[in-house]
């Protein structure tokens, strides 16, 4: 699967060398994290991207030449870490309790940025400074265009050009639970049913027994891996429950007495007709 991201032109790109100078346009990057923009960095260079840092030393700067648009470019990937502003209301109405809370559905606000992402905001000022482009890889749903056009705007606040270009790209992951780009993907796939494998890999992994579940982490694990809330999860445990195919779901503990014999339990399951066969060989292996 991969999933989709957006990179927004959002300052001018004209030719390769700036008017004011014969240095080479810079183009400035920012991605929503600072593995993304290391990732993105690497893939783009080739690997021979250059660090160094900024003003948050939790997201780097990373710089390397590129060819962009038929022009040869340098490229500086630095990355915020997720929302850059927040919104608050103005003046008085800041403090909560200095007026009526009705009062406040009617009060404008203001967007400002949190103490601890000021630092990311200042490397982003002191970097387009000598940037004539900016792009933006944040992830193509409204939380990703929401965050885009925060970086938009403190990029703007120090350079005014605002030419807009819009493209989509794809990077590879596990899991794609978006539809539509989902069904971009399966008409893909149909139009060319042919596919060349270009490279195996292959690693020895262990894979633990599972332990039991408590309430909790069932509800965690069922959020994570099926992406179903806790509400439809123990609707569909009390279920099975119900019907005798797993123990009581609401439970705090994940441990079984000393003195309870499993095996035994376990062995009356091997007549079963529909998973007799996989129960009988999970025995084998205990023995073993």
């Amino acid at each position: 699967m991969r999933r989709l991201f957006k990179a927004v032109f959002a300052l001018n790109l004209r030719r390769c060398y700036s008017s004011k100078s014969d240095t080479m346009v810079r183009v400035l990057n920012v991605a929503e994290k600072n593995d993304a923009a290391k990732s993105l960095a690497n893939v783009l260079s080739q690997g021979r991207s250059r660090m160094r840092e900024g003003f948050s030393r939790f997201n780097k700067i990373y710089e390397f030449e590129y060819r962009l648009m038929n022009q040869q470019v340098t490229m500086s990937m630095t990355s915020v870490s997720g929302h850059l502003l927040g919104l608050e209301f103005i003046g008085t109405f800041k403090s909560w309790r200095s007026c009526n809370p009705v009062d406040l559905f009617d009060v404008p606000v203001e967007k400002f940025c949190p103490e601890n992402f000021v630092d990311i905001k200042r490397t982003l000022e002191k970097e387009v400074r000598g940037c004539q482009s900016l792009v933006i890889w944040t992830d193509c749903d409204r939380e990703g265009e929401n965050i885009g056009y925060e970086i938009i705007q403190v990029c703007q606040a120090v350079s005014h050009k605002h030419d807009n270009v819009q493209a989509e790209f794809s990077w590879k992951r596990n899991r794609l639970f978006n539809f539509l780009a989902c069904q971009v993907l399966y008409d893909q796939c149909l139009e060319s049913p042919i596919a060349t494998v270009t490279d195996i890999k292959s690693k020895n992994k262990s894979k633990w027994r599972p332990q039991a579940l408590d309430t909790v982490e069932l509800e965690k694990l069922a959020s994570r891996k099926l992406k179903v809330n806790a509400k439809e999860t123990m609707k569909i445990a009390e279920k099975l429950y119900t019907q005798g195919l797993i123990s009581y779901p609401r439970t705090e503990t994940n441990m079984f007495p000393k003195e309870m014999d499993l095996v035994s339990l376990v062995q009356e399951q091997t007549r079963d007709p529909d998973w007799g066969g996989v129960v009988f060989a999970c025995l084998k292996l205990i023995q073993l």
